[in-house]
């Protein structure tokens, strides 16, 4: 057992009261944001959660108010033990734990299941207390490190004037606010060993538009223009409209600008995201000319 991951025996056993010995299996899980790491005793399967570097603008007691109401719906496993002050979590490991990748994610099965399971959070759960703000979130990451990203991103005052464009054609059509993950990439929907279908990582849940959701999951799979149709349709239960093709279009535009930002001050913090953060900055100046070429200027 390496070093680091005998500290998280040691952390977990602390706090829930275990003795250290008795994880007969600890290992260094995947993760953008966190450290997450498996912890297998005898009897249970856990799962620790450490907040990663840049993560202090999550509300954790918010994140953790949303994940029990996920949970007692059943879309997230239990948390055993969850701290607002430092982020630590503990949770039930979904036993058989597959997390989709995009390959899976566009199986037509998958895609149906999927799209059931955000409908259902959108418009079945109750109500949550706080509401996920992107221009918020892009102006704290971007404005205190402003100089230092207009060095690695082209055209950033540009590109900053174009997310705030977009967010307010997205105002304009007044969507709904429903409960929404906010990250609802691939591989944080995740089979268990019965095939269950699971949603984990709840930090960014808020009341929001549902087609961000909707949106994400898209743009994170790598749909083909064939694919996003046919979710869509899942989705809506029937084919989408042009206007809600359009939102669709400008809800990615909007996450690939956040999520760059996000992602490139992690990686000025020391984190090593360059190649994450510049791909998905490309790739909004692509969906932006996208847009133009069918819908025409954004204002």
């Amino acid at each position: 057992m390496r070093q680091e991951e005998r500290m998280a025996a040691q952390l977990v056993a602390e706090l829930l009261g275990y003795r250290p010995e008795a994880f007969l299996k600890v290992r260094r899980m995947g993760g953008i944001t966190n450290e997450n790491y498996y912890l297998a005793t005898e009897n249970e399967e856990l799962m620790l959660r450490l907040p990663g570097q840049c993560t202090e603008l999550i509300n954790r007691a918010q994140e953790e108010q949303n994940a029990q109401v996920a949970a007692r719906a059943g879309l997230n496993p239990e948390t055993l033990y969850f701290s607002a002050e430092t982020g630590i979590k503990i949770t039930r490991y979904i036993s058989g734990a597959r997390a989709l990748t995009s390959e899976m994610a566009a199986q037509p099965e998958l895609m149906t299941r999927t799209a059931a399971l955000l409908h259902r959070l959108h418009w079945e759960l109750p109500a949550f207390e706080n509401r996920f703000d992107p221009q918020a979130l892009f102006s704290a990451y971007l404005e205190p490190e402003y100089d230092r990203l207009a060095v690695v991103f082209e055209n950033l005052e540009g590109a900053r004037a174009t997310f705030f464009d977009v967010c307010a054609a997205l105002e304009e059509m007044r969507p709904p606010l429903c409960p929404c993950h906010n990250d609802p990439l691939a591989e944080n929907l995740v089979l268990d060993s019965t095939d269950r279908l699971w949603l984990i990582d709840w930090e960014y849940s808020g009341q929001n538009d549902p087609f961000w959701d909707v949106a994400a999951h898209l743009l994170e799979s790598e749909f083909t223009p064939v694919q996003q149709q046919r979710f869509l349709r899942e989705y809506l239960g029937r084919p989408a409209t042009r206007e809600e093709q359009r939102r669709v279009l400008l809800l990615q535009i909007a996450q690939d600008l956040l999520w760059s930002v996000q992602t490139m001050v992690k990686t000025l913090a020391g984190e090593d995201q360059f190649d994450y953060a510049k791909g998905r900055y490309v790739r909004a100046g692509r969906l932006l000319a996208v847009y133009r070429g069918m819908y025409g200027a954004l204002s």
